[in-house]
């Protein structure tokens, strides 16, 4: 549309809609060239170590950190895999909701669940040794005839 109007105020307190000399161009809006962030909830999490990546963009993970988003927004139908490429030492963590395509708003649901890996390459702290004393006296303890 390349008309505008202009108002022009009467002295009886009525308005007049002149055509003004300015164009004014409507342009359609894009959702797709609009960038969201990509982003979720991490559990588990007790030292540090952790790296997400999305393609080439990476997140270095805090001991202890609840929730992360990516530095790089994504665009609206744009592909997105959520990736662990380090875990924290001792431990196992997995990504749930990390693909699909962008939509046209934030993605928050990305869930990444830390847990205490079963084969220990670091030394057994105080609990972590208490709980596989535990876990040792349950197995004998149901492995034994009655």
């Amino acid at each position: 549309m390349a008309a505008a109007l202009f108002a022009g105020a009467c002295g009886d307190g009525t308005a007049e809609f002149v055509p003004s000399h300015r164009s004014v161009t409507i342009e359609d809006h894009d959702p797709s060239s609009q960038r969201h962030a990509l982003g979720g909830s991490i559990s588990g999490l007790d030292r540090a170590g952790l790296v997400l990546a999305n393609g080439s963009d990476r997140v270095f993970v805090a001991a202890y950190t609840t929730s992360f988003v990516f530095p790089t927004s994504l665009a609206g139908a744009e592909d997105y895999a959520v990736t662990v490429v380090r875990q924290p030492a001792g431990r196992i963590c997995s990504v749930k909701n990390g693909s699909g395509a962008m939509p046209d708003n934030p993605v928050a649901n990305v869930k990444v669940r830390c847990l205490i890996s079963a084969d220990k390459t670091e030394p057994v702290g105080q609990w972590d040794r208490a709980l596989l004393v535990l876990l040792g006296v349950a197995r004998s303890a149901r492995s034994e005839p009655f």
